[in-house]
């Protein structure tokens, strides 16, 4: 999942999918968030602050630097 911004409907969202993966880690069910940043290196604090905050231990949380995203996947602005 790609994300512009750390809101609380991202956390309502990251939860339900981190306990899915948790409850599914035997058929090695997977997910991942990208928040789209303009400054990755100052959004690093804000990233583990969230997981941390709101419980994430299944769903790894990381930074893509651009908010436009991979240019391969053409997300929509």
């Amino acid at each position: 999942m790609f994300a512009r911004g750390l809101t609380d409907d991202l956390a309502s969202l990251v939860k339900q999918l981190d306990a899915v993966v948790g409850k599914n880690e035997e058929k090695k069910m997977a997910g991942f968030v990208v928040l789209l940043s303009e400054d990755p290196d100052a959004d690093e604090a804000k990233v583990v602050a969230f997981a941390e905050k709101h419980g994430i231990k299944n769903l790894p949380l990381t930074i893509f630097d651009g908010v436009a995203g991979p240019p391969d996947y053409n997300l929509a602005k």
